[in-house]
C-alpha cells in the first residue's frame, strides 16, 4: 500500500513535467509561427532593398526594369515593393509608373545622378511610402529627367508613409495629378513649389504637410488629418 501511494503521488508529478514541457513547445512553436505572420504582413519591416533603374527601362512592374547594383547591372528579383528605395541615376532609360507602383521613395537626384529619361505615370494611383521614411529622408524628388502624365488628374500619387521622421517631397516645377498625403503620423515637407493640375484636388487625410514657405497651388485643396 505504501508503495502504491508513492506511486501515485509520483505519476501526477511526471504528467505535470510532460504538460510543462508539451505547453513550452506550444509557446515556442507559437511565437515562431506569430514571427513569421508578422513579418509577412509588414513588409517594410524585412530589409529594405535600393533598386535602380536599368539602361533599357520598361514597366514598372516588370523584374527586369530593375537592378539591385546599378543601370548597367543584372534584373533584380522582382520589382520595387513599398520597402525598397528607387533610384534613377545617368544610365537608367524610359520607366513606365503602371499598375500596382509602389516603393519606399523615388529619387531621380541619387546614385549616378543627372537622370535624362522620362518617367511616363500612366493612369494610376502610385503609392509612396511605408513605415520608414526615404533613403535621405527623401519621399519623391523629380529634380532631374522628364516626367509626363498620361491623365491630367488619374496620374496621381499617394504618400502613405507612416514614419515620423520628416521626409522631402520635391516636384521641380511638374504640373502634378491629384495628390493624397494619408500616412497616419506621416511628416512630409515640400523642397519646392508644388502645382496639382487645376481640375483636381491636394489633399491631407492623415499626417503632417509642411509647405515650408513654398507656393502650392491647385484645383482644390481639401484637409481632413486624422493623425
Amino acid at each position: 500500500m505504501i508503495n502504491f501511494t508513492k506511486e501515485r503521488v509520483k505519476s501526477p508529478s511526471k504528467l505535470k513535467i510532460k504538460n510543462k514541457l508539451g505547453l513550452t513547445k506550444f509557446f515556442v512553436v507559437g511565437f515562431l509561427v506569430a514571427v513569421s505572420v508578422f513579418f509577412f504582413a509588414n513588409p517594410s519591416q524585412a530589409e529594405a532593398a535600393t533598386l535602380y533603374a536599368k539602361t533599357a527601362g520598361g514597366n514598372w512592374s516588370a523584374a527586369g526594369t530593375w537592378s539591385n547594383t546599378g543601370s548597367g547591372g543584372g534584373d533584380s528579383s522582382g520589382p520595387p515593393t513599398a520597402a525598397d528605395n528607387v533610384i534613377f541615376e545617368t544610365g537608367s532609360g524610359n520607366v513606365t509608373i503602371d499598375s500596382g507602383a509602389v516603393c519606399r521613395s523615388l529619387d531621380t537626384n541619387s546614385g549616378t545622378g543627372n537622370y535624362a529619361g522620362t518617367i511616363t505615370h500612366n493612369a494610376i494611383t502610385f503609392i509612396i511610402g511605408d513605415a520608414t521614411a526615404g533613403a535621405g529622408n527623401t519621399a519623391l524628388d523629380l529634380s532631374n529627367g522628364t516626367y509626363t502624365k498620361v491623365n491630367a488628374t488619374t496620374s496621381a500619387i499617394t504618400f502613405a508613409s507612416t514614419s515620423g521622421t520628416v521626409q522631402t517631397v520635391t516636384t521641380a516645377g511638374n504640373n502634378m495629378g491629384a495628390m493624397n498625403f494619408n500616412g497616419i503620423g506621416g511628416s512630409w515637407q515640400l523642397a519646392d513649389a508644388l502645382t496639382v493640375n487645376s481640375g483636381t484636388t491636394l489633399t491631407l487625410t492623415n499626417g503632417t504637410l509642411d509647405t515650408n514657405g513654398q507656393t502650392v497651388a491647385a484645383g482644390g485643396m481639401t484637409l481632413a488629418a486624422g493623425g
